[in-house]
């Protein structure tokens, strides 16, 4: 079997759990001898766009043709029997389950967050829980500047969401989804996730685990760390 490993990098200066998720993921397929591909883009890349750039950024969040793209040619070449995802935020986009659905491809996506359904992902605002949105189009996000505390930040993510839901691409082109708790489950089949594709996977811990220091991911063994 050969695996399509896609995630969205976040920024450097503040790697996330899902980054380590990601490559960890990776390095347990490959040791148990299966064919593993990865298709990435780093969010430190925005920090060098231009101007121009930052502000096409928010019609590519919602369709980035670049991903879309690249995407079809890897896979073409490359023939992966599924697409696993990660992150899609912001360069990825939803236009990479429909490359991939143009091909074939099975898609999974794991849920680390509920950015799906919420602007901020958390379910949080002002510190407070918050389910405003919860199975709604979520345009009280705006209104409130949910995400970064800014009405401006917040509506290209309002208007992803809102797209995609729209177009059916979380029912459409995803072909199951793993929670990481049966809470997870149950919030994200409030949502409007189709609750019989929804499985549930806790996230792992190895004997060996992998760090993220200095943009460099390596494993390490916990007990040997602690001494």
């Amino acid at each position: 079997m050969k695996i399509l490993l896609i995630h969205n990098k976040y920024q450097s200066s503040s790697p996330s759990g899902e980054d380590l998720v990601f490559k960890s993921e990776e390095q347990i397929l490959k040791a148990s001898g299966i064919d593993v591909i990865t298709f990435e883009r780093n969010n430190d890349d925005i920090i060098r766009f231009r101007y121009y750039q930052k502000f096409a950024l928010a019609f590519q969040l919602i369709w980035s043709p670049e991903t879309h793209r690249k995407l079809k040619v890897l896979i073409k070449r490359e023939k992966p029997d599924l697409a696993h995802f990660h992150n899609i935020f912001y360069l990825i986009s939803p236009s990479a389950y429909h490359a991939c659905k143009d091909l074939g491809i099975p898609v999974i996506q794991t849920l680390h967050n509920f950015r799906l359904f919420c602007v901020n992902g958390l379910l949080m605002k002002h510190g407070k829980i918050c389910e405003d949105c919860l199975g709604k189009l979520p345009w009280r996000s705006v209104l409130y500047g949910c995400y970064r505390d800014s009405r401006f930040a917040s509506m290209p993510i309002t208007i992803m969401e809102s797209a995609h839901r729209f177009l059916g691409t979380w029912e459409k082109k995803v072909d199951a989804y793993i929670a990481l708790t049966e809470f997870g489950r149950e919030k994200f089949a409030e949502c409007g996730l189709p609750a019989e594709k929804i499985f549930v996977k806790p996230s792992f811990v190895g004997p060996r685990q992998t760090t993220y220091e200095g943009n460099v991911y390596r494993l390490v063994d916990p007990i040997e760390e602690r001494l």
